[in-house]
């Protein structure tokens, strides 16, 4: 990430401006990211069911939708960030025929999309550098792998060999080694210099990933809704769940 934006994924209901502009609000499944910059300027970003993307700005009072552009299919997955460190927020998207493409941030204008290979099912879509270059990489959960794609020049940079279960992924430093993991929702915890197992919990976390630092010592705790709807709360520096 660029210093100048923070890029969050939310969840949230949004204020809009006029009772007009209640049709550009997002459901609250739909995919949607935030960007805010120095000046705490803060724009939102969503993908819908009918195949659009758009950009609502904070004019003060609430959200008013400024851009909206149409794309190949229904948006699957969405995340904002500078993917090529040159100070500008590119919008990355999944959609559900199969296809992954980048957007301008400010213009909405397409930057890139891949034609000449899809990628089916995607169930995830992550932002983060995960090899230390310049660029940041696309980490995709699609098709049964854990895809790695360069953020700059968009081709593939690993495919994992093995099957995959998973259907949500993060990554962050969850062990407080100063070292960044993969975590998918199968129950393993990737290193991301060699791409192997640090720990197999052998069974799933559960459906949806989230890191929150429970304990307070600067290292993130992993929460996860459960296959029946429940909550389990791991901490990964010590290897074991402990709610």
């Amino acid at each position: 990430m660029n210093a100048g934006f923070l890029c969050i994924a939310v969840s949230l209901p949004l204020t809009l401006t006029a009772a007009s502009d209640t049709h550009c609000l997002p459901r609250l499944w739909e995919p949607m990211a935030m960007v805010a910059d120095d000046s705490g300027r803060v724009t939102l970003y969503y993908g819908d069911e009918g195949g659009r993307l758009h950009r609502l700005d904070d004019k003060g009072s609430g959200f008013r939708e400024t851009k909206q552009v149409g794309v190949s299919a229904a948006v699957r997955a969405l995340a904002a960030a500078d993917l090529d460190g040159l100070g500008g927020i590119d919008i990355v998207i999944a959609t559900s025929d199969g296809q992954l493409a980048v957007y301008d941030g400010e213009t909405l204008a397409s930057l890139w999309r891949s034609q000449d290979e899809t990628y089916p099912s995607i169930t995830a879509l992550v932002v983060a550098n995960v090899d230390q270059d310049p660029q940041l990489e696309i980490l995709l959960l699609t098709g049964g792998r854990l895809v790695i794609v360069d953020g700059a020049n968009h081709f593939k940079e690993w495919t994992s060999a093995d099957a995959t279960t998973a259907t949500d992924c993060l990554v962050a430093d969850v062990d407080g080694d100063g070292e960044l993991e993969i975590v998918l929702s199968s129950g393993i915890v990737l290193s991301t210099v060699f791409f192997q197992a640090e720990w197999d919990l052998g069974e799933s976390f559960g459906r949806e990933l989230f890191l929150l630092d429970i304990e307070g010592d600067e290292t993130p705790e992993l929460v996860a809704r459960s296959e029946t709807g429940g909550m389990r709360i791991f901490s990964l520096k010590d290897r074991r769940e402990i709610w």
